[in-house]
């Protein structure tokens, strides 16, 4: 059972009444259409597609909100980069570098 037809609010609850268990399905945006299928369980669903209305106006500013607690903030050296780490990044830099004889670093 796969049929298209228009119905408004009261139709759905008259079916509601008439039929018994219904369940509203799919609502998507698009040409307003009601689409009724059985689902397995012998249940009707209503699948609405809804024209999409005009962009309503931009809302009025909120409250500013309550200041949080501070965080906690990682230190260089204790929270992250072990010594061998940092070992590692100036040899990756050094070995990057082109050969610069005569120069000081």
């Amino acid at each position: 059972m796969n049929e298209h037809f228009s119905i408004d609010f009261a139709d759905a609850v008259v079916i509601k009444e008439r039929v018994g268990n219904i369940r509203i399905g799919n609502v998507s945006s698009g040409k307003s259409s009601v689409s009724v299928r059985q689902d397995s369980d012998g249940m009707l669903v209503l699948d609405f597609t809804l024209e999409k209305g005009d962009k309503g106006d931009k809302g009025d500013k909120g409250d500013k909100g309550n200041t949080g607690s501070p965080g906690y903030t990682p230190l260089k050296g204790t929270d992250y980069w072990t010594e061998s780490e940092r070992a590692q990044m100036i040899i990756d830099v050094l070995s990057a570098l082109p050969n610069a004889r005569g120069a000081s670093f």
